[in-house]
């Protein structure tokens, strides 16, 4: 019983979905990990709540950095702007308008000197660590890296700004304990996944490994404000279904 309905109530609705494939639960996620908005605190003492606010704030001297691959580190904006890669059947969509316009709008940032992208992740953080940008997009994974080089309060983290069209939607991906129908003993396999994905288990990595908890029962006043600022924005982010179509985009 521990994988029904009644038990995923414990995550927010798409979480369950980065385990599943054709409808059948293959595990269950530890830790949530989606793209948000990291500002540089020394700097930044209001962050954008829609793209209209970012573009305001950013120019030549406020710059946000950002990597332009993987494919998960643009997604965000398409869904603010009402856009979508896959529909509700799961199928590759292309020249969907919405993405279309969240693809204008990065242009015409960059090209406003208001947007630097890089090649990859660790340039942008070296960009930001180095005050040439104020913001970068980026997972929970820089953290710890992030406060050690900048230090606890010099770091800050804000969900993506949002558009007219909805929230901002970054691809939503989770570390999971996976479950082997075949394993000698599933039983003993189903509880342990149950007390690890437990709140008590969970606060613990979070406190002790700054990991950005899947169980949705925590409440933000128990986490740091960078950690609620994740679990915040993964309530708008979005899993891709578990099919060969999503490893293409």
């Amino acid at each position: 019983d521990s994988l029904s309905p009644e038990f995923q109530q414990r995550y927010i609705p798409a979480a369950p979905d980065t385990v599943r494939v054709d409808g059948r639960l293959y595990g269950l996620p530890i830790a949530l990990d989606t793209f948000a908005l990291y500002f540089n605190a020394y700097l930044v003492s209001e962050t954008p709540v829609d793209l209209s606010d970012l573009l305001a704030q950013i120019g030549s001297d406020r710059v946000l950095v950002a990597p332009s691959t993987p494919f998960e580190a643009l997604h965000w904006g398409a869904s603010a702007f009402g856009g979508r890669v896959f529909d509700a059947g799961g199928e590759l969509v292309l020249n969907d308008p919405g993405a279309e316009e969240w693809l204008e709008w990065l242009h015409a940032a960059q090209s406003a000197s208001g947007v630097s992208f890089v090649r990859s992740q660790a340039e942008a953080v070296d960009r930001f660590v180095a005050g040439e940008a104020v913001y970068m997009t980026g997972g929970p994974g820089l953290l710890p890296d992030l406060q050690q080089r900048m230090g606890r309060t010099g770091v800050g983290v804000a969900p993506l700004p949002s558009c007219s069209e909805g929230p901002s939607g970054p691809i939503l991906k989770t570390d999971a304990l996976m479950l082997n129908p075949k394993a000698g003993n599933p039983t003993a396999a189903v509880e342990f996944a149950r007390y690890v994905t437990g709140a008590e288990s969970q606060r613990t990595l979070m406190e002790m490994a700054q990991v950005v908890p899947a169980n949705n029962t925590l409440t933000l006043d128990e986490m740091t404000p960078a950690i609620g600022a994740f679990v915040e924005q993964a309530a708008t982010a979005i899993a891709l279904p578990n099919r060969p179509e999503a490893g293409a985009v």
